[in-house]
């Protein structure tokens, strides 16, 4: 077998000559010569790779999750096909203002993504 549902990666160990050694969650262990980490945002292997602690984790202040610090910004996006008198002229517009900004870009075919 070279793909496995519904079981998740605990740990993995690649210093084996014969291969990665995966751990899974229901006990079983598992050597493959290659480990793909598809396994989305809270990703227990790239975790793992790059020494970010406990999936999920949180510092004792709160303001860093899974090694990602809180930059403080919080983001509302949409898209939407709007005629615009700027759209073939300008690509990408970012207005700043204080502790606050709003960028759109073109996203193709008279799409227009903010």
């Amino acid at each position: 077998d070279f793909i496995q549902n519904g079981v998740a990666v605990e740990s993995y160990d690649d210093s084996a000559e014969e291969g990665v050694k995966v751990q899974l969650t229901d006990g079983t262990t598992k050597t493959h010569d290659l480990l793909v980490g598809a396994d989305g945002i809270w990703s227990q292997i790239r975790a793992q790779m790059y020494n970010e602690g406990p999936v999920r984790g949180t510092s004792k202040d709160g303001k860093v999750k899974q090694g990602c610090p809180y930059s403080g910004y919080t983001v509302f996006a949409g898209e939407a096909v709007l005629p615009l008198n700027d759209y073939y002229d300008v690509g990408y517009n970012v207005y700043i203002g204080p502790q606050r900004y709003f960028v759109k870009s073109d996203v193709g075919d008279g799409r227009v993504q903010w």
